[in-house]
């Protein structure tokens, strides 16, 4: 009967127990139930809202938002991003500029230390009451090569003469950024050599450009401009030559180079125009360079006119004219020595 007993104490105990930890973890169970919906609800909450968001009605709502708030920036004159992100500028700053070495100037299109644009601008769109005389040597500078590259259908023989006249004489007192600018002009001049080899029209334009969208007054002005055939090629070689100094000598002896490079009659021609040049020059570089075309350049017309250009210089030394250092006199001595030398059979015959 003890024996009972104590089972059935034990039994009840284990129920009480039993009971007591379900009540528990029934209690338990509906703390986190309702902490749990209350989380789902947050999450449903985020979730329709960016859905929303991305809807296609709400995203065009939202840029067009974005654009009109851009738009105000814009037309107030502020960048469309946080005024923070950029560093404090006064309207009235400027960069300090280098004052350029007048040798590294010599081919620079801007010679101002202002910007490029600003200084055309200026140039161009203002009267030359308000003009600084940079400004005006500029704007004379350009409007007498127009007049020259207008010749002959836009300007007469008579005003083509006068503009080169007012540029060499410009050219002679301007400092060397001025002076810049009128080479870069004449390179650019002498550069439309590289197209004498193409019949430009409308096909040659779009197949250059890969495009279909050409302008046809291209073609008109390229035609029209004095330097696109060979005559005009010429006239801006003793255009060059007229300035005779060390930077026009070296920017004809730059085109006389690329003239010699090509296999075809008008180039041939222009170089040896150059080289002509050369010899009526009272440049030392331009002597200098004849005796290296005596030494180096090989071709029956180009030996010629080296000779006659030399004979020219020689009369120039002989009369006084021009005196030579003595290292000047040794070196041009030992390039005569040099090109006498005998020369090997069929030097010529890729030009007979």
């Amino acid at each position: 009967m003890l024996m009972v007993k104590k089972k059935e104490d034990r039994k009840r105990g284990t129920k009480a127990r039993e009971a007591r930890a379900a009540k528990i973890a029934k209690k338990d169970k509906g703390e986190n139930k309702g902490g749990k919906a209350k989380e789902h609800s947050k999450l449903h909450s985020k979730l329709d809202g960016k859905k929303s968001r991305g809807s296609p009605h709400n995203m065009q709502k939202r840029q067009s938002s974005e654009r009109a708030a851009n738009a105000q920036h814009v037309s107030v004159g502020v960048a469309p991003f946080p005024i923070e992100s950029q560093p404090a500028q006064s309207a009235q700053q400027t960069v300090p500029t280098k004052s350029t070495p007048p040798l590294q100037a010599t081919m620079s299109s801007t010679p101002s230390s202002k910007p490029a644009q600003q200084q055309q601008a200026n140039a161009f769109s203002q009267p030359s009451s308000q003009l600084t005389k940079h400004e005006r040597d500029y704007r004379r500078v350009k409007e007498l090569i127009m007049q020259i590259s207008a010749y002959p259908v836009g300007a007469s023989f008579k005003q083509r003469e006068e503009a080169r006249k007012a540029l060499v004489h410009l050219y002679k007192k301007v400092d060397d950024n001025i002076k810049g600018s009128i080479l870069a002009y004449m390179n650019e001049k002498l550069s439309s050599a590289r197209e004498y080899r193409d019949f430009i029209c409308l096909d040659y334009l779009k197949e250059k450009r890969h495009s279909e969208r050409v302008n046809p007054a291209e073609i008109t002005a390229k035609i029209l401009d004095f330097s696109s055939s060979v005559e005009g090629a010429a006239y801006f070689l003793e255009l060059l030559a007229a300035f005779d100094d060390e930077l026009a000598t070296k920017l004809l002896t730059f085109h006389i180079t690329r003239y010699l490079s090509q296999p075809f009659l008008s180039f041939r021609g222009l170089a040896i125009k150059g080289i002509a040049l050369l010899g009526k020059m009272k440049t030392k570089h331009a002597f200098h360079t004849l005796l290296y075309y005596k030494e180096l350049i090989k071709g029956v017309d180009i030996e010629a006119e080296v000779e006659k250009s030399l004979s020219a210089w020689g009369q120039k030394i002989v009369k006084g004219k021009v005196k030579l250092l003595d290292e000047e006199e040794k070196l041009a001595q030992e390039i005569l020595e040099r090109a006498k030398k005998p020369k090997k059979v069929g030097e010529y015959a890729q030009y007979r």
